[in-house]
């Protein structure tokens, strides 16, 4: 069979391309590049079955797909050229891997015969990402054989289906191409019954390709639930396409009448029925009042800095771990771990509880709601005593979320503000996305970007050193057709800071004048003079109420708006250290009335 290289390699793509669609790719990204032209174009042949998005910058185009495919649980596909513009993938990569988010990365690559001699723009790309990767497979170079069309049928497939399980993450699949880039169309009868058989191949039956895990409860956990007089559930990191799970674990605590402590990023927090102020709980003296005996943990560790320190001044307590996909303990304190489904889990643990023990067990739960009453009124005491901190601003944004948009969070402060002063809503249909597998503060506004286009409205809340990571993602923004407001915290630099030892360090007196130059780090930017070099809709706001009423202004706006909330530079640790003291003076007062 004589065939034109250049129609054999316009089939090739197009059969990776339409295999894709066939198993359940409806996302793909693509950064452009010469080298990648062949899947580029038979996209673009395709689109109708796609959202395709055209992103520049490999680093934008990965926290994009990162943030739509971890908004709806399905595997999105990333296309990009040889050379370096693939490692360019790897922060969003390493988040894939720690989160269990399907990402399917097609790397175009030079033909064997360009490596190692020097040939331009060609690397090593071969399990590029390491160990971060699922999987790394290799299709060979286009090849008109029947074999090899079924061949790269099965391994695109195969890529797909590794993406979503059964441990959910990147695949890598590297694709060599040779020149002529350019499509070609048939000529003679013969290349006519080539793309008429390839064709064929593309359009057969999908490859099925599913892995689901469930978690089987023994009967030694079930009795641990069952024996526990002083139980709490405390549900962390879950992803915002498991709309399952709140529910379950509202069953759980009715059942049982154990504690709910649900972080922001829990699906379950902004959903009502849980504790108030967790975190300035557990950082207080109210910490060993309120001592359990059981910790029912769901998902990832909570953010809160003060559930770690619990954690160890707990250790006496049993532990059952749940988590989806991996065997999560990082203080290695679990009893058990149970490793499938979150929802179905959960109530595989829901059972009827005899009335003397549920009795028991709402004692020590009043003694959670007493306690949670005085933060909160410690917590408004705090915001009206410093009105220019950035836990006023906050609280106003998200009170000012409509019912059922999304809230997108950053890492250092803005997570953990959010858990200590907003108060859990009946919005049960508000769904939260927050980066908290290797928790990095890069690419939060091409993740929101890719997460209102698979869910819809949402607002973003991340500071002002997160927002200068990721400037060059404000291109991606433009592109919003649906609500994004992205409220930065211009608080002049990295504020956790102020919240770690590292603030207070006074052992060797360089330590001080070395905090604001190498860690708080103010990034110094007019960031609504950038927001509006790149077109974005902005609103400079100097007061919480003025936050309040930029948001819910910038929801009736069709695309991306930026609001610029100027706090004070260290309100946040001022505040926190308010209801800390005020908590600790009052669990000493109760403990002295009773002592009396």
């Amino acid at each position: 069979m004589t065939l034109r290289p250049e129609l054999i390699q316009t089939q090739w793509a197009r059969l990776i391309v339409r295999t894709l669609q066939h198993s359940g790719v409806r996302t793909v990204v693509v950064s452009p590049g010469s080298r990648s032209a062949p899947l580029a174009l038979a996209i673009a042949e395709a689109q109708s079955h796609f959202d395709v998005r055209v992103i520049v910058d490999e680093r934008s185009a990965g926290f994009y797909a990162l943030g739509v495919a971890r908004a709806n649980g399905s595997p999105v596909a990333l296309v990009c050229t040889s050379g370096t513009a693939a490692a360019h993938y790897l922060p969003a990569v390493i988040e894939a891997a720690a989160t269990y988010v399907p990402l399917v990365v097609l790397t175009a690559d030079r033909p064997a015969e360009l490596h190692y001699c020097g040939a331009p723009q060609t690397i090593d790309q071969h399990g590029l990402f390491g160990s971060f990767a699922r999987a790394a497979l290799q299709l060979g170079t286009p090849d008109a054989a029947p074999l090899a069309l079924r061949g790269c049928r099965r391994t695109v497939a195969h890529a797909v289906g590794l993406a979503q399980g059964p441990i959910p993450g990147p695949v890598q699949l590297n694709i060599p191409l040779r020149k002529p880039l350019e499509p070609a169309a048939p000529q003679t009868e013969e290349e006519r019954d080539f793309v008429r058989f390839s064709d064929n191949v593309a359009n057969a039956a999908p490859i099925v390709s599913i892995a689901a895990v469930h978690a089987t409860v023994p009967a030694r956990v079930r009795e641990l639930v069952t024996g526990a007089q002083r139980g709490i559930i405390a549900v962390g990191n879950v992803p915002a396409y498991d709309r399952d799970l709140a529910a379950a674990v509202a069953e759980l605590a009715r059942a049982t009448g154990f504690v709910v402590i649900a972080e922001s990023g829990s699906q379950a927090r902004l959903a009502g029925r849980c504790v108030r102020h967790h975190d300035s709980l557990v950082s207080s003296a109210a910490r060993a009042v309120l001592a359990p005996d059981l910790v029912v943990q769901i998902g990832g560790e909570l953010a809160s800095s003060g559930w770690i320190a619990a954690r160890v001044a707990w250790s006496s307590a049993t532990t059952v771990m749940l988590d989806r996909f991996a065997q999560h303990d990082p203080h290695s304190q679990a009893a058990a771990i149970l490793v499938g489904d979150l929802a179905t889990t959960v109530r595989a643990l829901t059972a009827p509880t005899p009335s003397a023990m549920l009795q028991t067990r709402a004692a020590y739960a009043a003694t959670w709601k007493s306690l949670d009453a005085v933060a909160s009124a410690s917590v408004e005491t705090a915001l009206t005593a410093y009105p220019t901190a950035e836990p006023g601003f906050v609280k106003a944004a998200v009170r000012a979320l409509p019912n059922g948009a999304g809230l997108l969070l950053g890492n250092s402060l803005p997570i953990r503000v959010v858990d200590q002063v907003c108060s859990p809503t009946d919005d049960s249909e508000r769904w939260v996305v927050t980066q908290r597998g290797a928790n990095g503060i890069d690419g939060l506004l091409a993740g929101a970007a890719g997460a209102v286009a698979a869910r819809g409205p949402a607002m973003l809340l991340l500071g002002d050193v997160s927002f200068s990571h990721d400037v060059g993602s404000l291109a991606v923004l433009r592109t919003c057709n649906v609500p994004l407001v992205v409220v930065v915290i211009d608080n002049a630099g990295g504020r956790i800071f102020d919240t770690l030892p590292i603030a207070t360090a006074t052992e060797v007196p360089s330590a001080a004048a070395a905090l604001t130059p190498y860690f708080t780090t103010p990034p110094g930017l007019d960031i609504g003079a950038v927001a509006r070099a790149f077109g974005l809709n902005t609103i400079e706001a100097t007061t919480p109420e003025a936050t309040h009423n930029a948001v819910r202004a910038a929801f009736a706006h069709a695309g991306a708006t930026i609001i610029v909330a100027h706090c004070s530079s260290n309100g946040a640790h001022a505040v926190q250290t308010a209801v800390v003291t005020s908590l600790n003076a009052h669990v000493a007062s109760e403990t002295k009335t009773e002592k009396s």
